[in-house]
């Protein structure tokens, strides 16, 4: 799979932004976080 440098950073800071979240997240953000996923996700 060829990205190009635009996609490369976009993804990178995508799963940085994923990765402080989950740091600072506590677990009631997590479940509230979880919930809006499968809402999205099956609504």
């Amino acid at each position: 799979m060829n990205l190009s440098g635009f996609d490369r950073t976009v993804r990178m800071f995508t799963g940085l932004g994923l990765v402080t979240f989950d740091y600072l997240a506590n677990a009631d953000w997590e479940i509230a976080f979880f919930v809006l996923y499968l809402y999205r996700f099956w609504g």
